[in-house]
């Protein structure tokens, strides 16, 4: 962070926000006093609020041994904003020495991994396995014979939590009929012995937990370094926010990560990522950025939570987006590298790549059309296979075909004909022509979507007014305040007839 040009970092607890005619204007910092600031960006994670919760144990805490912030809620709820309160859970982290890995499965990573990055080199970092185990009847007898003791089910937790990820306790009794549930054993970094035991989240108190990490396999022995914990936590229910992520009720506020509803590191960094470019923006008296549905994931989760709300932490999934087909993680750099160059996040250099790739595509994909192989030539690489050819066929055309690939093409001589193209560019062009059908019929349900998202509602317009919407129609998007007419068809309760 020191590196970055033009970047003044400042470090401590901030412990209020000023806001002045429904605009905010400064924070107080507890080491540093006053500072007036033009936007705010609020990315508290867990802290908000939080306690933790160890057995009967309630600790006041955002994380295990660090305080938890306090007063910003109380200084929101108060300028209009409404909160509520979530949870989430952490396993018990084992010494890794004390594991005994031959009672489990070993998991090994990708041998050449797929980086988050479509740039720089692959990492180089050494790999080190994860380990598969499982809970036992003997781990669920623990559980339920100790569940009036689970904070979960005595009251003490109130909130709710992730549905992607439950506790043991939740899986045990909410799955009876299940026997096992999967615990994957993963190393905490390279520089410590410490594991994760994955698929244990537990808010039992610690005699409990232990019972339950013995009965094991592999972690008979194993000793706890960390106790599992339960963790409630402040949220700002992500309606009250616009498509940049600043709140309606107060400008130039900005919320981020968890105090949004959501749980994950990627929803987390995503959510982080607009927020900060549009709090910049908006300082610098420019257009914010919104990302559409059909144009990455993050445009389907910001729609999603402004729109719809939640009722328990929100996960991003594959099949939340209508244009998941084209929304890949292979051609991401060309979906979006044209925005990050024109607001200064991708170095020119970076961005002429992309442009190279672009380029290598179309000529692949030309060389697929125009080249064609005869009959002896694909009967030949591909007869044994159990293709058969009458005729001479375009490349493209061969590359339809389930059985043919890329590569294929690649290795008997379509190099030849079109000249060197990096893999990355071979593997875009293979999916375009393979799923060409399916992603015409996509594309066009996408700009359909795209259309009614072009129509922009006056902000002035009164929802209340508008007698042929039923009450409660009109009652939903008055609270909601939706931007464009593709907007309204996705607030949940809205209809066709409305």
């Amino acid at each position: 962070m020191s590196r970055v040009a033009g970047l003044e970092t400042r470090r401590g607890t901030v412990t209020g926000v000023m806001i002045r005619g429904g605009r905010v204007i400064g924070i107080t910092v507890d080491t540093l006093g006053e500072i007036e600031i033009q936007a705010l960006v609020i990315a508290t994670g867990t802290f908000l609020n939080g306690v933790i919760h160890i057995g009967p144990e309630i600790i006041a805490g955002g994380r295990i041994g660090e305080p938890p912030t306090t007063g910003i809620t109380e200084v929101l709820v108060r300028a209009g904003l409404q909160a509520a309160r979530f949870k989430t859970g952490t396993p018990p982290r084992v010494d890794g020495k004390t594991v005994d890995t031959s009672r489990c499965h070993e998991e090994r990573g990708d041998e050449t991994p797929v980086p988050f990055s479509s740039f720089g080199p692959p990492s180089a970092l050494p790999k080190r396995p994860c380990w598969l185990t499982a809970t036992t009847p003997k781990t669920h007898e623990v559980v339920r014979k100790h569940i009036d003791e689970a904070p979960l089910y005595t009251g003490q937790i109130q909130a709710v939590g992730p549905r992607s990820c439950p506790s043991v306790e939740d899986k045990v009794m909410r799955f009876p009929e299940r026997s096992s549930h999967h615990i994957f054993i993963e190393p905490e970094g390279l520089d410590t012995e410490e594991r994760y035991l994955n698929g244990l989240s537990t808010s039992f108190p610690r005699e409990i937990q232990e019972e339950i990490v013995a009965s094991v396999p592999g972690l008979e022995d194993a000793r706890i370094t960390r106790y599992g914990y339960a963790i409630e936590y402040d949220y700002f229910p992500p309606q009250q926010l616009r498509a940049t992520l600043e709140t309606k009720r107060i400008k130039g506020l900005y919320l981020a990560g968890q105090i949004n509803g959501t749980t994950g590191y990627e929803e987390a960094a995503a959510l982080g990522l607009m927020a900060g470019i549009n709090a910049a923006l908006a300082v610098k008296r420019e257009e914010p950025l919104v990302l559409r549905r059909t144009q990455a994931y993050i445009g389907v989760m910001v729609d999603d939570l402004i729109l719809r709300g939640v009722e328990f932490p929100y996960r991003i999934y594959t099949s939340r987006a209508e244009s998941r087909l084209f929304l890949r993680n292979d051609n991401a750099d060309i979906r979006l590298s044209r925005i990050a160059h024109s607001l200064g996040l991708l170095c020119r250099a970076d961005y002429e790549r992309v442009l190279a790739k672009e380029r290598a595509i179309a000529a692949l994909m030309k060389g697929l059309r125009v080249t064609r192989w005869s009959v002896e030539k694909l009967e030949a690489i591909f007869g044994p296979r159990g293709e058969r050819f009458h005729e001479s066929q375009a490349l493209e055309t061969v590359l339809k075909r389930p059985a043919v690939s890329m590569e294929d093409l690649w290795e008997n001589g379509l190099e030849k004909a079109t000249g060197p193209v990096e893999a990355s560019a071979r593997r875009e062009a293979e999916l375009l022509v393979k799923y060409e059908g399916y992603v015409r019929r996509c594309e066009s349900a996408a700009g359909k979507l795209d259309e009614l998202d072009s129509i922009r509602i006056p902000a002035s317009l009164n929802f209340q007014t508008l007698q042929n919407m039923r009450l409660l129609s009109r009652e939903r998007l008055d609270a909601i305040r939706p931007e464009t007419l593709g907007q309204v068809a996705r607030v949940p309760g809205i209809t066709a007839n409305d």
